[in-house]
């Protein structure tokens, strides 16, 4: 199952690639030269970050680019490139069931310093100023355009299997233990 999603999503980078002059930026040189920075390169690259700095995730990438050589390409590629990319992708998916389909959306948010909070306080080094920040979870129902949970937690707490027991679809048939 998982090389058959693959698979989908390679054909489904390949059809954006396909019409690059609708998805790149005014300058009609921009991913035309034959450099380490294609357009299917960096759409590839930037599905695959995480939450690492930008050198660090071009490391992972194995991509020899300076962080500013990454950024203007990224700003020759239109926005509509991923959304289109994304309903390429997902148009396979039957969005007339009688099951949810739900993206999670995690992040975390920077709050003002409070040393005093020990809740929400993170000290990564002993001689490093200490910072705060809240974990959030938005679980969102994209076959009804709405987010039907939301979590705000401390630190790197998990909530999404939290959200997904407390969800009205656990006793569906789809779900299982």
């Amino acid at each position: 199952m998982i090389k058959q999603i693959k698979t989908h999503l390679n054909n489904s980078i390949k059809s954006i690639l396909g019409q690059k002059v609708e998805f790149v930026k005014q300058d009609e040189q921009a991913f035309t030269c034959k450099r380490s920075l294609t357009l299917g390169t960096m759409i590839r690259t930037i599905l695959g970050m995480g939450e690492k700095s930008l050198s660090k995730e071009l490391l992972d990438a194995k991509l020899t680019v300076s962080n500013s050589a990454f950024i203007q390409r990224r700003y020759q590629i239109k926005p509509e490139a991923f959304y289109d990319l994304f309903k390429e992708f997902t148009a396979p998916i039957p969005l007339n069931t009688d099951f949810p389909i739900f993206a999670a959306y995690v992040s975390d948010i920077c709050i003002p310093l409070n040393p005093m909070d020990t809740e929400t306080s993170i000290q990564t080094k002993t001689d490093v100023k200490s910072y705060n920040f809240i974990h959030i979870n938005a679980l969102y129902d994209l076959t009804a355009g709405v987010y039907r949970d939301v979590s705000i937690q401390d630190k790197h707490a998990q909530a999404l299997i939290q959200m997904i027991e407390a969800s009205p679809f656990r006793e569906s048939s789809c779900y299982h233990e």
